[in-house]
């Protein structure tokens, strides 16, 4: 398991519960905002996940990065969470349906848009064709 953010402190934070747990885990600083994107590696991952984050000129690598037959599991906030509060920069937004477009040319398995548990969100669980 390969786990990034750009906040050491989050990594540190995220080695310290693998150790207590026994866990195996590459944890590594990375800002993944740079440009141009950071390589995430060719075909390597079965799965990638992605929670409440949107950085848009990062998706090609991500999807790059996982093998034929794997799968991306997305979830992040859309436009219409600005009207609740946080985040309201439309930058890590997604527009409506933006997320499957994002995706392409990966095969929708699952998605769902809209207002569930009292956040505007976007999910997707999408397949890298084999």
């Amino acid at each position: 398991m390969t786990a990034l953010d750009r906040s050491a402190e989050a990594i540190a934070e995220l080695r310290d519960l693998a150790e207590r747990l026994r866990l195996s885990i590459h944890a590594r600083q990375l800002d993944l905002e740079t440009t141009p994107p950071p390589d995430l590696g060719s075909q390597q991952y079965d799965v990638v996940l992605g929670f409440n984050y949107l950085h848009r000129p990062l998706m090609p690598a991500i999807r790059e990065a996982v093998k034929p037959g794997g799968r991306i599991f997305y979830e992040t906030f859309t436009r219409r969470q600005a009207e609740r509060g946080h985040p309201r920069n439309p930058a890590f937004l997604l527009e409506d349906g933006e997320l499957e477009r994002l995706m392409a040319p990966f095969t929708i398995l699952r998605a769902r848009e809209g207002d569930i548990d009292g956040r505007c969100i976007a999910s997707i669980v999408a397949e890298r064709p084999k």
